[in-house]
């Protein structure tokens, strides 16, 4: 990976992960969400997660799709999970809640994002 590739990683992980949170979120409650926090349509998790799972996860992917799938899920739910304690605590705020899904820990993650993660 060059370094130039790095911050294409970065923003394109960021925008696209918008992407899909406005959609999924339009098409689910039929209006604007008005997502957005960095001052635009970037999400942080994403930003980060997307290129922290590329690199580490980079020689699992030519093994086969199971494995990447598996991976990704598990570093993906566990960045949630670390990061939706970190805003909590620097913001006082919880920015997404899954108490109400079966199978959720403190509310951070359930096993059906954990899921979706995956791919």
């Amino acid at each position: 990976m060059t370094f130039y590739q790095i911050p294409f990683l970065f923003f394109t992980y960021s925008f696209l992960g918008w992407v899909g949170e406005v959609v999924f979120t339009a098409a689910v409650r039929r209006k604007d969400p008005g997502r957005g926090v960095l001052s635009g349509p970037l999400w942080i998790l994403y930003r980060i997660g997307g290129p922290v799972i590329t690199f580490c996860l980079w020689d699992i992917w030519t093994a086969g799709w199971g494995l990447s799938f598996l991976f990704s899920a598990v570093y993906a739910t566990v960045i949630e999970w670390i990061g939706g304690h970190i805003l909590e605590r620097t913001s006082h705020t919880r920015w997404w809640d899954y108490s109400a899904m079966p199978f959720n820990l403190d509310g951070y993650i359930c096993l059906g994002a954990s899921a979706t993660w995956g791919v």
